[in-house]
């Protein structure tokens, strides 16, 4: 198989679904785990780990870190949207809205993880 054939994009749109499997107008950009803020953002995570190791701290690491370290990195990863309203209202995009947007439905942060792990999403067809 010749690999210079295989044509990946850095982001992809994903659709979001309700928790039942209803489709909603709701589309999410995201960045790939192959792309530059991911591996930003992931490399910056390892490197504090790394320097609380090399001062001597104990890893301490609680689930609610590693939990917040994901939202982080999802926040990073998300780079826009469409038909996302909140209370009757568009929802502007931002890193703030973006958090609060995963923190409040829970269901929607986790179909953009899911999204950005599978690299099949971003494939050129």
């Amino acid at each position: 198989m010749d690999l210079s054939k295989v044509q990946i994009d850095n982001s992809a749109d994903i659709n979001i679904t309700l928790p039942d499997g209803t489709e909603t107008d709701i589309v999410i950009t995201v960045a790939s785990q192959d792309s530059e803020q991911y591996r930003k953002k992931t490399l910056e995570s390892r490197n504090k780990r790394m320097k609380d190791l090399q001062r001597g701290k104990k890893s301490q690491l609680t689930a609610e870190q590693l939990d917040e370290g994901g939202v982080d990195l999802l926040v990073a990863c998300t780079i826009g949207w469409q038909n996302v309203e909140k209370d009757g209202k568009p929802l502007e995009f931002n890193d703030e809205n973006v958090r609060s947007l995963y923190a409040d439905f829970p269901w929607i942060k986790d179909q953009v993880d899911e999204a950005i792990a599978d690299r099949a999403n971003f494939m050129k067809r």
